[in-house]
């Protein structure tokens, strides 16, 4: 029998008669389980890759891929040291950099904050700061004004030419005692960076500023961020800054600093991929039952497909192809909505959101400020190709069993 009429046999058994509507129903339910696994794990593994790859660029826009400093010390003569970092090839940008916590207090309100001085034109350098402004302008960080995360001025209800003090941790001697260092900032501006830790925490001032209010040396620093043209090259950026610094100094990269967060991630990443893989494996083989019950209720047209002269192969080619359709719809249906829910889950989050009249993706919780979904292909075909195979495989024994019919015996008990 030519292989487009095993075809049309096999896509005629998908209409089964309205006797056997059980069974179109069990095939729908297998086709809907098939296709709610691959979307689901196409959504999920889609905002996994979204938010590790924010996450990270939120980090390192605010932070740079390297720090060196020398460990007790920060970098007590950085200008030599910055201009030896800028031969590496890879390297973009080195920024000196102070960062303290301090205490805040604007009228009779306090809590803490963290101070980053950097210089102005670095500030102006960082995309995700200069972007980032939210009101107020960079001359007036210029004119050494202080630049506040958008919802730590929220929380004190601070606009444009407000007063802030700042308290620093260290200490002055004066004829008194120990005195807390403090100094008044007029407000300039305040930056939103999308990532709730700095949003809430931060505030930038200018590097000359910080270094007086923390009582450094005119050449004095914390550390020195750097920035490389790829955030994968690390290791070997720190091969070459090994080569050319003292053994004082410390290289730290962002891997280094960030391991526990990223590798817990990672480890749920792959956790979840392979539930929903499960949930989908599981799904494809209700395509056993299914083909059963076909089975079962084709018997006597098992038996005179026989008698005709098609062969136990042909059988089991009619009935492998019948469950594979089911499979690879349902597939397809995932594949679609997967890949139409991630390219506009945030529309789709705004919308839920409105009309529950709740917050689903809590920045406090979440760090992010909104929902961002990156479909890898890769991953995208490893989803079909695994939703495809097990399809398949779970056509092979009810496919088996339907071709071992014995067509007489078959013919008889009909």
């Amino acid at each position: 029998m030519p292989l487009r009429t095993e075809m049309a046999i096999a896509v005629r058994y998908l209409r089964p008669k309205r006797t056997e509507s059980f069974i179109t129903l069990i095939g729908i339910l297998s086709m809907i389980g098939i296709a709610l696994g691959v979307a689901t794990l196409i959504i999920v593994m889609s905002v996994m890759n979204g938010f590790r790859v924010e996450l990270l660029s939120h980090i390192i826009g605010l932070n740079g891929h390297i720090s060196v400093y020398q460990p007790g010390q920060g970098a007590p003569d950085y200008a030599a040291t910055l201009k030896t970092i800028q031969t590496v090839p890879s390297v973009t940008s080195v920024i000196p950099q102070i960062e303290k916590q301090v205490l805040m207090q604007v009228r009779d309100r306090a809590r803490g904050a963290v101070i980053r001085g950097i210089r102005e034109e670095d500030f102006a350098a960082r995309p995700s700061l200069l972007n980032g402004l939210t009101s107020g302008a960079l001359e007036n960080f210029h004119q050494g004004q202080v630049i506040i995360g958008a919802d730590l001025a929220d929380n004190y209800g601070l606009n444009i030419g407000d007063k802030v003090r700042f308290l620093s941790p260290t200490a002055s001697k004066t004829p008194f005692g120990l005195v807390p260092r403090a100094m008044v900032f007029t407000v300039g501006g305040f930056f939103r960076a999308g990532l709730q830790q700095y949003d809430d925490y931060y505030a930038f001032i200018p590097l000359e500023k910080a270094q007086a209010f923390f009582g450094y040396a005119p050449t004095a620093v914390d550390s020195l961020e750097i920035t490389l043209d790829n955030a994968e090259a690390v290791t070997q950026a720190k091969g070459d800054l090994a080569t050319l610094l003292p053994t004082f100094w410390v290289a730290r990269d962002w891997k280094t600093m960030n391991a526990s967060f990223f590798n817990a991630l990672e480890v749920e990443r792959t956790v979840m991929f392979i539930i929903l893989t499960l949930i989908t494996i599981i799904a494809t083989f209700i395509i056993v039952a299914t083909l059963f019950m076909l089975v079962k209720a084709k018997s006597r047209d098992i038996g005179v497909l026989r008698t005709l002269g098609l062969t136990p192969g042909g059988i089991m080619r009619i009935f492998m192809m019948t469950g594979s359709t089911i499979g690879i719809l349902g597939t397809a249906l995932g594949f679609s909505v997967g890949v139409l829910f991630s390219k506009n889950i945030e529309s789709i989050r705004r919308f839920i959101e409105r009309v529950a009249n709740t917050d689903l993706f809590s920045k406090e919780i979440y760090f992010l400020s909104k929902i961002t979904a990156i479909l890898d292909w890769n991953e995208v075909g490893l989803v079909v190709g695994i939703a495809l195979f097990f399809s398949l495989l779970a056509t092979l024994y009810p496919a088996r069993k339907a071709a071992r019919l014995d067509p007489v015996e078959a013919i008889r008990n009909e």
